[in-house]
C-alpha cells in the first residue's frame, strides 16, 4: 500500500546529484558521472556544511536560469544577503533531527536518576522527527515572505499566506512540545512501575511467584516463556497428546492433535494462558518451514495442525455416546492402572488380496498345495475368496502419568478368506495365543494370572460388536476362563 500523503525523505546525495545534473551543460551520462566525481571529493573532505553550500548555490544557480516573477526575483534578492545564516540553519536542523533519546541518562523534569555505569540505549522518536522537519520547513518558508514583507511588495493573496503559515507554525510548535511531554511521563511511568514491581517482588516473593511476576532487564518485548509462562510448551504438549491422531507416514514423532487452533487456545485459557491465536499458532510446527512464516516459528513443539480434508462423513446419533463411553473406559483404566488393567484394541484389516493381476504378470507366491487353485480365464482376479484377513491385536499400556498409550505390543493374526472367516469364536481363540504369548506377558499377566480388568475396543463389525449374541457368549467364556473382575468391551463406532 503506497501512502500518497506522506512525503518520503530525500537523500543528500540524491538533493546533491540532481542539482549537478540541472545545472550541467552537456549530456545526462557525462552530468551524472561529473556528479559522482564531484561528491565522491566533497565525502572525502567529510564537511557536511560545505556540501548543503554547494547544493544551494547550484539550486540558486539553475533557478536564476529560469523566467520568474517579479515576486520570485524580490524574495530571492531579500534573502541573498543570509545565505551563510540559511545553509547553517538547515545544517543544524539537519543535526538536530536526529531526536535521539538516550535511556540510560536522566530525562528532563523526570524525578529520578540512574547509575552512570548504566547501558546507554539509544532510541530515536520518528513522531518528533516528522514534526520537526514540518515545522523548520514552515519557518524557512515564513522568513522568505517575512524579508519580502519588509520591501512593502507583499500582495493580499501573500498576507493571507503568511497568515497561515504562522498559525502552521504555532501549531507544529504546540505538538512538538506535547510529543516531548509524552515522552518524558512514559518513560517516568515506566521508570516508577519496574520500581514498584521490583519492591514488590522484594517484600512480597510468594505473591510473586504465585501471579508470575518478574522482572526483565533485556531489550525488546520479552517471550511468552520469559514472561512467567515456562510451562507453555509442556501444556500445548499434554493438551494435544488427548485425543490426538499419529503422524499419517509413521515417520516421525509428531502429534496432530484432532482439534482446531480456537479450539487449543480455549484449552490453554482454561489452564490459565491467556495467549491469540497467532501467538499459539507460532508455538506449533509451520507447514513450510523455508517460507517467510514459517521462520517465525522459533520456538516449536511436536505438534503440528490437521490440514482440513474433504473426508468428512455423516453424523450419527450416537456418536458422541460412543466416543465418551471410550473416554471413560479411558479414565477408569488411568484410575486403576497398569497393574490391575489390560488394555486392548482389536480390528480385521481390509482384506489383501493373493498375488497380481494376470494382466501384469502374476508373481510367485509360496502357497500350501495340498489343494488346487484354478481361477476363471480373465485378467484380474475374480474369485473373492482367495485374500488374506489380517486381524490386529495392539496392547494400549498406561504410562506414569497414567494415560492410555498405544506403545504396546502388536500381534497379528492372518487367515484365509476362502477356508477361513473371522468370528467371535476366532478371536477368543487368538486371545488365548495372547495370553500364552511372551511379548503380552509384561502387560497381560499378573502374578501369572490374566489382570483382573480388560478392556477391549472394537470397530463394531458384525465378529466384534458386543449387542450379538455370539460376541456376548465369546466375552461369557472369556470372563469364566480367566476369572476375570471386570470386563468391558466397548464398539468405537455408533449403531
Amino acid at each position: 500500500i503506497i501512502l500518497m500523503n506522506k512525503k518520503l525523505k530525500i537523500s543528500q546525495y540524491d538533493r546533491f546529484i540532481k542539482s549537478y545534473v540541472s545545472v550541467f551543460k552537456g549530456t545526462k551520462e557525462a552530468a551524472y558521472a561529473k556528479g559522482n566525481e564531484n561528491w565522491k571529493k566533497f565525502k572525502v573532505l567529510d564537511d557536511q556544511e560545505k556540501i548543503e553550500k554547494e547544493i544551494y548555490r547550484m539550486t540558486l544557480e539553475y533557478k536564476s536560469k529560469q523566467p520568474q516573477s517579479l515576486f520570485a526575483v524580490w524574495a530571492r534578492k531579500s534573502t541573498a544577503n543570509q545565505i551563510s545564516f540559511t545553509t547553517k540553519q538547515s545544517v543544524n536542523i539537519t543535526f538536530d533531527s536526529t531526536s535521539v533519546v538516550d535511556i540510560g541518562s536522566k530525562s528532563p523534569g523526570a524525578g529520578s536518576s540512574h547509575s552512570t555505569n548504566s547501558s546507554q540505549r539509544k532510541i530515536i522518536c520518528h513522531s518528533q522527527i516528522t514534526t520537526r522537519n514540518e515545522l523548520d520547513q514552515t519557518v524557512y518558508k515564513l522568513n522568505s515572505i517575512r524579508q519580502l514583507k519588509a520591501t512593502n511588495l507583499l500582495s493580499n493573496e501573500a498576507e493571507k499566506t503568511l497568515k497561515l503559515l504562522e498559525n502552521q507554525q504555532s501549531n507544529y510548535e504546540k505538538k512538538l512540545k506535547r510529543l516531548e511531554q509524552i515522552r518524558i511521563s512514559q518513560a517516568k511511568f515506566r521508570r516508577n512501575r519496574k520500581l514498584k514491581l521490583k519492591r514488590l517482588i522484594e517484600k512480597h516473593p510468594n505473591v510473586a511467584a504465585e501471579y508470575n511476576l518478574a522482572l526483565y532487564n533485556e531489550r525488546g518485548q520479552p517471550s511468552v516463556e520469559g514472561c512467567g509462562q515456562s510451562s507453555l510448551q509442556d501444556v500445548i504438549i499434554e493438551i494435544a497428546s488427548r485425543g490426538a491422531a499419529a503422524d499419517p507416514s509413521r515417520s516421525s514423532n509428531l502429534i496432530a492433535p484432532c482439534m482446531n487452533l480456537d479450539g487449543l487456545v480455549e484449552h490453554l485459557k482454561l489452564r490459565g494462558f491467556i495467549l491469540s491465536r497467532s501467538t499459539t499458532y507460532l508455538r506449533l510446527l509451520p507447514r513450510r518451514s523455508n517460507s517467510t512464516e514459517g521462520k517465525r516459528h522459533v520456538r516449536t513443539v511436536p505438534v503440528r495442525l490437521k490440514r482440513s480434508s474433504n473426508d468428512e462423513h455423516k453424523k450419527h446419533v450416537d456418536q458422541y455416546f460412543a466416543m465418551n463411553t471410550i473416554n471413560h473406559l479411558k479414565t477408569l483404566a488411568s484410575m486403576f492402572g497398569s497393574d490391575a488393567v489390560f488394555f486392548l484394541s482389536q480390528d480385521d484389516k481390509a482384506r489383501v488380496p493373493i498375488g497380481l493381476p494376470a494382466a501384469r504378470k502374476q508373481a510367485p507366491l509360496l502357497m500350501h498345495l495340498d489343494y488346487k487353485i484354478s481361477l476363471p480365464d480373465h485378467d484380474f482376479v475374480v474369485a473373492p475368496g482367495h485374500k488374506l484377513i489380517p486381524s490386529v491385536y495392539a496392547a494400549c499400556t498406561i504410562n506414569n502419568k497414567n494415560e492410555v498409550t498405544y506403545s504396546g505390543p502388536t500381534y497379528i493374526s492372518i487367515r484365509s478368506g476362502k477356508h477361513d472367516s473371522s468370528t467371535a469364536e476366532t478371536h477368543h481363540r487368538d486371545f488365548s495365543l495372547l495370553f500364552e504369548s511372551k511379548d503380552f506377558q509384561s502387560v497381560m499377566k499378573l502374578n501369572d494370572k490374566c489382570k483382573p480388568i480388560v478392556i477391549i475396543c472394537v470397530d463394531g463389525g458384525p465378529d466384534e460388536n458386543p449387542r450379538y449374541s455370539k460376541t456376548l457368549v465369546g466375552g461369557v467364556n472369556l470372563f469364566k476362563k480367566y476369572e476375570l473382575d471386570c470386563l468391558f468391551v466397548a464398539s468405537n463406532c455408533p449403531g
